[in-house]
Formats: structure tokens, sequence, C-alpha cells
């Protein structure tokens, strides 16, 4: 009996239950925080976006938009890549929304496919969408942010390595206004269940006190 007290507490501690422990943040107020954030020396640089860029393994002076939506994902708790390459994000299984299906198919709030219809906030605190833009020149998608909100036929966005103008080279985190015609792929990142959602540690947890 001592010997299971031991490892229960060990579990407990790995899993995040010792006390003052606080559950995970949620994915939209994460974000949201990050607005204002921008680079050092306009080199994809600056404590913050390296912080973004380290998460997924990448040194600073890398493209970070991926990044940022991953380490804001990580943040809340939510599975995702961990990679800077954009394409990562819109695998099959979280792809909800594509452009070749007809603007409008997608409603932000509940993804039950109706239609949008005006200004709807975009995922809850415990999911996302993430949005995808194309471009022809390099074959994939090459940028990608947050979808906080839709408004008719825009969206508003929470992006990272973006700027006043929308590039996808920028210097920072805006909120911004976008077409809902000029997306590519929305995808959607949704923090499980609890159990599903804590790490190895607690779901070991789970089978030694059923």
């Amino acid at each position: 009996m001592k010997t299971l007290f031991i490892i229960l507490t060990g579990l407990l501690a790995i899993a995040g239950f010792q006390k003052g422990a606080e559950p995970a943040a949620g994915i939209r107020s994460i974000y949201r925080a990050e607005v204002g954030v921008r680079e050092e020396t306009g080199r994809n640089d600056g404590s913050r976006v390296e912080e973004y860029l380290r998460y997924v393994g990448l040194k600073k002076g890398q493209p970070w938009c991926a990044s940022f939506v991953c380490w804001a994902l990580g943040k809340a708790g939510i599975d995702n890549p961990r990679s800077g390459y954009c394409p990562r994000l819109f695998g099959r299984d979280k792809v909800v929304w594509e452009r070749r299906r007809g603007v409008g198919e997608l409603n932000l709030a509940s993804y039950d496919g109706g239609p949008v219809v005006g200004k709807t906030e975009a995922g809850s605190d415990d999911s996302a969408m993430v949005f995808g833009l194309y471009y022809a020149e390099k074959g994939r998608i090459s940028h990608v942010g947050f979808v906080d909100a839709c408004d008719g036929k825009y969206i508003i966005t929470v992006e990272g390595n973006t700027n006043e103008a929308g590039s996808r080279e920028g210097d920072g985190v805006y909120c911004k206004r976008r077409l809902l015609s000029s997306v590519y792929q929305i995808a959607c990142y949704k923090r499980h269940s609890r159990t599903a959602l804590r790490n190895p540690a607690e779901r070991r947890l789970n089978a030694l006190v059923r």
C-alpha cells in the first residue's frame, strides 16, 4: 500500500495535480493576449518570437506564423503538429472548410456546416479555427493564423509574422480583417476530454485507480 501511495503521489505531481496547479488557459485568451508582439529587428527575432520558434524546434530568423499557432495551441493544452511548416496544420482529420466547396458553407461558431450569418465568434476556449492562405509561387499554404470571428464575407483573425498590410513576412502579431474568399482552408483544433488531454502520466494514473 505504501508503494502504491508513493507511485500515485509521483504521478499526480507529474500530471499537474499538485496543490495550486491550474488547468490550461483557454486558447482564445492565449492568442488574443499576443496581439502587439513585435520582432526586435524585423528579422524574425525577438524574445517572444524566438519562444514561438523554439516550441517547434526552430531558431531565430525563420518564418514563424505556424510556430505562433502551434505555440498558442500548445499553451492551451491542445494537441498540434509542433511544426513551422504551414501545411502540417491542415491534416485531413482537421480540415473543416475548403474554398473549393464554396464560401459561406461553414458556421464558424458551431462547425455544423450551416451558413455564416452576421458576426460570429469562431471557436471557444476549448477549440480554435486555423486558416491557411495559399500562395501560387510556393505551391502550398504559406501563411496561417487563427480565425477569431466571422463578419459576413470577412473573417477577423489573429496571426503572427504579418503586418498592417497583411503580409506573410511581417513584423509581429496582429488582428486582421480578411475576405473569407481569400482563405484556402480552415482547420479545427479541439481540446479533447480531460482524460484524453492529460499527459501519459495521468493516463497511467487513471489506469491504476480504476
